[in-house]
């Protein structure tokens, strides 16, 4: 009988140990896919944050020359309407720099609105192209 409780201390030691190593395992490979799930997404999210920048760097640019009013005597509105949408489109409203990105686009698109109604005034319509500056500034010097 001794043989037999011999051989079902050691079948149950080996049990325990076996179920003792695939816990660890277990737990190991879940804060090893964890982390490398954490990587993926902070890369995702710089990439689309770096995608994001070279949009803003590709058109703000454009808005600014479409709505100078040292460039034109005339606006074309769908032009600085359509870049505003396009600059507008990418950014995320609950962030405070996108936001004020947003609000200057805003104001630049009310302000060729009252330009093209011959109310022009050329110091607002700056002033406007100024603040969209500063703000692209303060969102791709941001950290």
């Amino acid at each position: 009988m001794s043989g037999i409780a011999n051989s079902l201390i050691g079948l149950a030691g080996g049990l325990l140990a076996a179920l003792i190593v695939a816990w660890w395992q277990a737990k190991n490979t879940k804060a090893l896919i964890a982390a490398e799930l954490a990587k993926i997404d902070k890369q995702n999210q710089s990439a689309f944050r770096s995608r994001k920048e070279q949009w803003l760097l590709d058109t703000a640019p454009d808005l600014l020359a479409a709505s100078d009013p040292q460039l034109h005597a005339v606006f074309n509105y769908s032009v600085v309407v359509s870049l505003i949408h396009k600059i507008q489109i990418i950014l995320n409203p609950k962030n405070p720099l996108e936001q004020a990105i947003n609000m200057a686009a805003t104001d630049i698109g009310l302000e060729v609105q009252e330009a093209i109604t011959a109310r022009r005034s050329m110091s607002k319509l700056l002033g406007a192209q100024d603040k969209l500056t500063v703000a692209v500034r303060a969102y791709l010097h941001a950290p």
